[in-house]
């Protein structure tokens, strides 16, 4: 996840795992950096779940890779930063609800215009015409669920 990887000598996935490593970090960092507060990745993939929405411990989960246990300590975190509020549901009792607060969607909204920037930045430096091809080729469909379920190695 640093610049000075030989990124010839990878593959693609370690190529593509490299860059986007890279490219959280910077994102992650400046925007720490600028509401002078310290989330770390999983608390920012979170926010980016619940962000103009609101979402159960539940729903998180099953959106995201992580434990429960995890989400929870997490949005606990989130919590003490006042980021998040977390609210009991009204016909659950045992089930908690998450709500970005004002000042999280204050610090998401700074998170997407870093990235919004960082993608100009990128588009600057390959051009625009092969940044538009490259954005197609990863949003394309590339059938993973496919060779997953495939027997073979």
């Amino acid at each position: 996840m640093f610049e000075n990887v030989d990124l010839k000598a990878l593959d693609v996935i370690d190529t593509l795992s490299e860059r986007h490593g890279t490219m959280r970090n910077i994102v992650e960092s400046k925007t720490n950096q600028i509401n002078d507060i310290n989330v770390n990745s999983s608390e920012w993939y979170i926010m980016a779940m619940i962000y103009n929405q609101t979402l159960t411990f539940s729903e998180i989960a099953h959106k995201v890779n992580l434990t429960r246990q995890a989400i929870h300590k997490s949005v606990k975190q989130l919590e003490k930063k006042e980021l998040v509020i977390i609210d009991s549901m009204k016909n659950n009792k045992k089930e908690k609800c998450v709500t970005l607060t004002s000042y999280g969607s204050a610090c998401f909204d700074s998170y997407i215009s870093c990235k919004q920037t960082l993608e100009q930045h990128i588009e600057s430096i390959i051009g625009k015409e092969q940044f538009q091809i490259f954005k197609t080729i990863l949003q394309q469909d590339w059938h993973l669920t496919e060779f997953k379920n495939k027997n073979e190695i």
